[in-house]
């Protein structure tokens, strides 16, 4: 999820946040939702698609993934909980550049793409 910590929205986001988790009953042909495509050439067999546009879940795109699933009443709650967990990951980082300046929270967020690296 971008997040904006700049009056402005228009351009590139200040920072990402996200939130994985394992989905039971979604995936696809293959074990791990990994098909050939994927498996082999390290590319993603489809092309992501986005559930979320300013902020507003995409209903036609939830209701297809939640006609591909056996329970989509978990699968829906499970979205929606993920999505919180982004929003409330946003939240706590705009806090963090109020108290310590985006610049800071760029440079701390930088060094621990280095650290993970190594």
């Amino acid at each position: 999820m971008p997040v904006y910590v700049k009056v402005t929205r228009h351009g590139k986001p200040d920072f990402y946040v996200a939130s994985r988790a394992h989905h039971a009953d979604v995936g696809g042909t293959f074990p791990g939702s990994m098909g050939p495509a994927a498996k082999f050439t390290r590319k993603p067999a489809h092309s992501p698609v986005k559930i979320m546009r300013g902020g507003k879940i995409v209903a036609d795109i939830l209701a297809l993934l939640l006609n591909n699933v056996r329970t989509p009443e978990e699968r829906e709650g499970d979205l929606g909980a993920q999505i919180a967990a982004c929003q409330t990951g946003a939240q706590r980082l705009r806090e963090i550049c109020e108290r310590y300046g985006v610049a800071r929270a760029k440079r701390a967020a930088a060094d621990l793409l280095v650290y993970s690296r190594k």
